[in-house]
């Protein structure tokens, strides 16, 4: 590389939010006719970065904001305690002599990071984690879906089978409860009661004996 395509290079100077990403440092070179900027960034957390997203906004040798444009890295892998330097600059106006990072978001998984009153927010993204996990399932088992659906409704057949036995036999059995309960009142003999003794007494009165038919 030629000395003179460098502009400039140096330390971050504007506050950053801690145990986040962070700026380290930065170059500013001529590419071609354009400015290109490559930023490293390291990471202050426990986490593995996925994708983060920032806008770089540009500032003229008076401070005063000249543009602003977005960034988006992905497929990063940005491991706990490393630094990160895309292989592709950022292109910025030609009268820009510094630049702020704000930051957009970041994903570790389906965490996704963002910045807010100077800290950093760790929110739980449910359509991320539904996206991995269906790239998951499509992926490495695509049949087990279909499978959990088979066995599932087999065993509600199976349950309707047996529900349906046991509610046939508790019916016969009440059935032929009721049908032995009629028998045997039919043929038990009636009570002796005490007219049936008068009765007896009396007939014996008159020398006729009595038989019970």
């Amino acid at each position: 590389m030629r000395n003179e395509q460098i502009i400039s290079k140096g330390v971050y100077s504007f506050s950053q939010v801690k145990d986040f990403i962070t700026v380290s440092n930065y170059i500013m070179m001529h590419c071609g006719e354009k400015i290109a900027l490559a930023i490293r960034f390291s990471n202050d957390t426990d986490h593995v970065f996925d994708s983060v997203s920032f806008y770089v906004i540009q500032l003229d040798a008076l401070g005063k904001v000249i543009g602003k444009v977005r960034v988006d890295y992905t497929d990063m892998n940005f491991e706990p305690g490393t630094t990160y330097v895309s292989s592709t600059g950022i292109a910025v106006e030609n009268a820009c002599a510094d630049f702020k990072i704000q930051f957009c978001e970041a994903y570790s998984e389906y965490y996704k990071y963002v910045v807010r009153k100077g800290k950093a927010i760790i929110y739980y993204d449910r359509n991320k984690a539904a996206e991995l996990a269906g790239a998951f399932d499509n992926k490495s088992i695509p049949s087990v879906s279909v499978k959990r659906k088979e066995y599932g409704k087999a065993k509600l057949t199976a349950f309707i089978a047996v529900l349906a036995v046991i509610i046939i036999a508790v019916f016969n059995a009440f059935y032929l409860f009721h049908v032995y309960a009629e028998l045997f009142k039919e043929n038990t003999p009636p009570p002796v009661t005490a007219e049936i003794v008068a009765a007896e007494e009396e007939i014996s009165l008159f020398g006729v004996e009595y038989a019970e038919i």
